[in-house]
């Protein structure tokens, strides 16, 4: 299982530069954005919040300077969860009923055991009488002996608005087992439709994880993570892309192949001509503004721990979805 880390709480402020067409733009990031497996952006009453592995939140009323805020687990784990866990991996909230639905992974420290939880808050804004989350319980668990984890979770409702969970599944696993699978939730409850039977479509095959699920004009894109995510500027982990025109697939890359991908965004990259490398960008999120979309991930620079990074994400002449420039608005 790829989180061997514990958190580190630690601010960063990192500026990068964007020079185009010989004029200098800058989109800069300041403040609190450390972190790892950032949520997509969510916002609440006129402010961006992101979460991130450690149940640490982060805001901002411009998407471009960062606060950090309260703990997302202030009392600390549910009583649900198992007691020798790693902490809280990869929250991802959608809203929904009213509600803020915040979705985590959970697992063991060996990885043999992996669950994702739920939990929801009428408002994100700390300081509203009404903030306080509410402990919804588990959503779905897997063991060493189903070989696949329950990690990763991202919420998704489909042109029905009906709600999914996309989730899955780490290394721990033979790469040739199915690795990220879909599975209808109850719209209402937020909970698995039929929790005795749940039908679990698989997605893809290896040794991937960090899945995310996007519609845009007729195809569902999905999205993932290969390679190492926590060794600094060594990182390896690499976007990947697929689609298919119904959630449950099957997805496949743009020559139109089962079980493949397209690199949306590599390794190592200078994302336009930044100042400073990006290594080992994961955890896409897609948050959608005024017509435009932007894309949020972790990256390591050249030294330090990992930071929050944000991008516009643009649409090829092929429909296919393109890592693209620097902009604060």
């Amino acid at each position: 299982m790829k989180r061997t880390i514990l958190f580190r709480g630690i601010t960063f402020g990192v500026t990068l530069l964007l020079l185009s067409a010989g004029i200098c733009r800058a989109l800069i990031l300041s403040g609190s954005i450390g972190c790892h497996d950032p949520s997509r952006i969510i916002k609440c009453k006129g402010v961006y919040y992101v979460y991130s592995t450690g149940g640490r939140q982060m805001h901002s009323k411009d998407r471009i300077h960062w606060t950090t805020g309260p703990s997302a687990f202030p009392n600390g784990l549910p009583s649900w969860v198992f007691k020798n866990n790693a902490g809280v991996w990869a929250p991802d909230v959608i809203f929904l009923n009213g509600q803020y639905y915040m979705y985590y992974a959970v697992s063991t420290r060996n990885g043999d055991e992996t669950a994702i939880g739920l939990q929801s808050n009428p408002t994100l804004d700390p300081n509203d009488p009404k903030y306080h989350w509410t402990d919804r319980g588990m959503v779905i668990h897997s063991t060493k002996s189903d070989k696949r984890g329950s990690i990763d979770p991202c919420p998704v409702l489909d042109t029905k608005k009906n709600l999914w969970l996309c989730y899955g599944s780490g290394y721990t696993f033979p790469a040739s087992t199915p690795t990220i699978f879909v599975v209808r939730l109850n719209n209402q409850t937020g909970l698995l439709l039929d929790p005795k039977n749940p039908r679990l479509y698989p997605l893809e095959l290896g040794h991937i994880e960090a899945s995310y699920i996007f519609h845009h004009k007729g195809y569902y894109y999905l999205f993932w993570n290969s390679g190492g995510c926590c060794d600094g500027a060594k990182s390896t982990y690499t976007i990947h892309v697929a689609r298919s025109a119904v959630i449950t697939g099957p997805y496949v890359d743009k020559k139109g192949s089962l079980n493949a991908s397209d690199v949306f965004l590599g390794p190592t990259v200078r994302m336009n001509d930044v100042n400073g490398m990006e290594h080992g960008p994961g955890q896409i999120g897609i948050y959608s503004e005024h017509g435009k979309d932007w894309f949020t991930y972790h990256y390591y620079p050249d030294t330090g721990w990992s930071v929050l990074g944000e991008e516009r994400l643009l649409w090829g002449p092929d429909g296919w979805p393109v890592a693209g420039k620097d902009e604060n608005n």
